[in-house]
């Protein structure tokens, strides 16, 4: 897994090379201008760049733009450098690279212009590539003029649009953004910062590249992260194994409590992701008004455990003495999916909530809201992991989504130590948050997920890896990866629009295959 940092501690890292090492913030400079160019010429953009285009602000992001400027320009490029402040004001290294750069001001390759209004953006048109080196990480909140104009024309541009460090109008720290720099490359510096995979990040970032500036990163790998970047090698070695001898019972029992006559498709979704992420005995607990429906659309594998419903028309907590044996023998409970809130039902949540709460257990959707309206507190969540999305996290805390949104990673981390359990925060970044505190982010995944039945999918993906041994935070971490994955093995396929939940559920298989083929022991 990859540390993610804060912007404070990267400038640590800066700090200490300087102060310490003795490196002069020069030749941090330079290094990283000669990596960002590097790393420019591995991109395929690359071949077909002739005229590249620098924004340039007045600090260190400024300097590296500027650093960079000259190092295209001895290659052979055209470049095109557009200052958003008058030469006056810039100072440190910023100014010395600025005034170098113009030392070459008689190559007729060189464009050294200073912003001054709508007409100064017309030279932007011609750039093949075009590089926002305006704001470095230590910015935040809401952009003004020059900024958003220039930020405006850039977005329009049909260029390549690579951020130096990170996208101008992006919070390195929590990822917020009303609006910023669109980049399809983010090369950022030193340390990778929280802020480029949280939040609104990946509406901004485009693929991010890790690049050294010449410092000691043992120093800054030290330091305590804030939380960790998920990467496919970690689920290769995160996977439950699959032993040569096991058996049917001993690869999984799930005990499903969901669906209704009103959601019988999520309790299809659910269980039957569980059997295709390896669940060895996987059974149903459904209501007999809606189990022919379920007959029809579930896996034909699935064990229903009928109960009768006809005078209630929801499950009740008569449903748990009746079976009580298949629980209590089950490795894992997945509850909430399309159960509904009904009263009948929420006395159920409570009651199977406080007498099972030794066994591990996934609690989604429906039950999630029965647990917000009793108090999370109330509850042993030790074994739990509650997998809400922004407005079920709301609930269960009182804070409005949009307060939530501005920083997922500290709200999660809060919640997940304050009530001991495993929380899957689900947004278009999902992050996991440990009893313990630390926090994971998981990258995988895109907008095709925004649809019903997903959700159920990964529930039921969770669920799965619970009733194979893998403890809570394991469990989670896997399950979030594959569905992501999956989601995104689709998008070649089907693009963001065309793939929907089913299909979803049929390609965890395929993203499990997918992950070890790449990713080998």
């Amino acid at each position: 897994m990859l540390k993610l940092f804060t912007p404070k501690q990267v400038r640590e890292l800066d700090k200490y090379a300087i102060d310490k090492v003795g490196i002069p913030g020069a030749v941090l400079m330079e290094n990283a201008a000669i990596n960002m160019k590097n790393q420019f010429y591995a991109l395929p953009e690359c071949d077909d760049a002739r005229v590249i285009a620098i924004l340039c602000g007045k600090g260190n992001n400024g300097g590296d733009g500027y650093a960079l400027a000259r190092h295209l320009l001895n290659d052979g490029f055209t470049v095109v450098v557009l200052s958003l402040f008058k030469a006056e004001e810039l100072s440190g290294d910023a100014k010395l690279n600025y005034n170098i750069l113009q030392n070459y001001s008689q190559d007729s390759r060189l464009s050294l212009l200073n912003y001054s209004g709508r007409a100064s953006l017309t030279t932007l048109r011609q750039a093949d590539v075009l590089f926002d080196a305006m704001l470095g990480s230590g910015a935040a909140g809401e952009l003004r003029s020059p900024f958003t104009e220039v930020i405006r024309a850039a977005n329009e541009s049909p260029a390549t649009r690579i951020a130096i460090d990170i996208p101008t109008g992006l919070d390195a720290e929590t990822g917020a953004c009303s609006f910023g720099f669109k980049a399809h490359y983010t090369f950022t510096l030193a340390g990778l910062k929280q802020g480029l995979f949280v939040n609104q990040a990946k509406d901004y970032t485009g693929i991010v590249y890790k690049l050294d500036i010449g410092a000691n990163d043992d120093y800054l790998q030290a330091m305590d992260e804030t939380a960790l970047l998920i990467e496919p090698e970690d689920i290769v070695e995160l996977l439950p194994e699959k032993a040569n001898t096991i058996h049917k019972f001993s690869a999984g029992k799930l005990a499903c409590c969901c669906g209704s006559s009103l959601y019988p498709g999520a309790a299809v979704l659910s269980s039957g992701s569980a059997f295709y992420s390896g669940s060895g005995a996987v059974t149903l607990i459904a209501g007999s008004s809606y189990s022919s429906v379920l007959h029809s659309m579930a896996e034909p594998q699935l064990v229903i455990r009928k109960f009768d419903d006809s005078s209630s028309g929801c499950i009740t907590p008569d449903v748990l003495v009746a079976n009580a044996e298949l629980i209590k023998k089950s490795d894992s409970i997945l509850l909430g999916c399309g159960i509904g809130l009904a009263n009948e039902t929420r006395d159920f949540v409570q009651v199977l909530l406080k007498k099972y709460h030794g066994i591990k257990k996934v609690i989604d959707a429906d039950a999630l809201t029965i647990l917000a309206e009793t108090g999370v507190s109330e509850y042993n969540l030790k074994h739990a992991i509650l997998t809400p999305h922004m407005g079920e996290f709301s609930t269960l805390t009182g804070i409005k989504a949009d307060e939530l949104r501005d920083n997922p990673v500290q709200y999660a981390r809060q919640f997940a130590i304050a009530h001991q359990c495993t929380l899957v925060l689900k947004d278009s970044v999902t992050v996991i948050a440990s009893a313990r505190g630390e926090v994971y982010v998981n990258y995988t995944g895109n907008a095709g997920l925004a649809k019903f039945g997903s959700g159920d999918v990964l529930a039921g993906v969770i669920a799965s890896f619970l009733s194979q041994g893998c403890d809570t935070v394991t469990a989670a971490i896997c399950a979030v990866y594959l569905h992501g994955l999956a989601a995104d093995l689709l998008q070649t396929r089907f693009t963001e629009y065309g793939y929907t939940a089913l299909q979803l559920m049929h390609e965890i298989p395929a993203s499990i295959d997918f992950i070890r083929k790449t990713c080998k022991k």
